[in-house]
């Protein structure tokens, strides 16, 4: 139980790897940007 008295509920692997490619990516960005370079996210 979570401490607002909602159950816990598994959001599975495809969520686990979705926020998982973002924060790749937002860190990819960020040594880019102290580099001078800017990232285009691909599609």
């Amino acid at each position: 139980m979570l401490t607002k008295g909602q159950p816990y509920v598994e959001q599975g692997i495809e969520a686990f790897e979705e926020r998982s490619k973002e924060k790749q990516y937002r860190a990819l960005l960020r040594k880019a940007r102290k580099l001078g370079l800017d990232l285009v996210k691909a599609s």
